[in-house]
Parts: C-alpha cells; sequence; structure tokens
C-alpha cells in the first residue's frame, strides 16, 4: 500500500509485534508523522506500552513507556521483575 496517497493520515500505530528497524525504515520511506509503537498483553489488543516517535525522529529499540495512570513490569522466566532497561 502506497500511504503517500492518504493525504489526511495523521497518526500511525503498529502493534502486534515488536517494530523492528526494518519495518520502522518502510514506513518512515513514505510516511514522516507521527508513529506509535504499542505492546499489548497476549490475550487482548487493547495496548498498554506505547513509544511515540514523533515526526522525523529516528529508530529506537524500545517497548516504551505505560500510559498515563497505569505501570507496567517487565518479568523474567522466574516471574522476578526486571530492571529498567533489562530488554
Amino acid at each position: 500500500m502506497d500511504i503517500r496517497k492518504l493525504k489526511y493520515l495523521q497518526v500511525i500505530t503498529v502493534a502486534g509485534e515488536p517494530l523492528t528497524e526494518i519495518v520502522f525504515k518502510k514506513i518512515r520511506k513514505q510516511y514522516a508523522g507521527k508513529l506509535i509503537s504499542a505492546y499489548e498483553i497476549t490475550e487482548t489488543t487493547v495496548y498498554n506500552v506505547v513509544y511515540i516517535y514523533e515526526n522525523e525522529m529516528k529508530y529506537n529499540n524500545s517497548m516504551g513507556f505505560p500510559l498515563s495512570n497505569t505501570k507496567g513490569f517487565v518479568l523474567n522466566k522466574s516471574m522476578q521483575m526486571l530492571p529498567m532497561r533489562a530488554v
């Protein structure tokens, strides 16, 4: 799809799988606006952790940050909380 034809497009949200640098670059070739990388729990499509790429921002391999008034935790296989930036 040529997203350049969508002249009123203001935001693209990518969810379901991690936003890789390859996919990020493919999108950026056609669209320089706001891009949101969203994560959600497996059983639902309601995302609760996002990383917002404002116009022209470069790729950052980040899960993002919890939505306002929420908390997010990343656990290891033993269900122990990992420190910030461990993933």
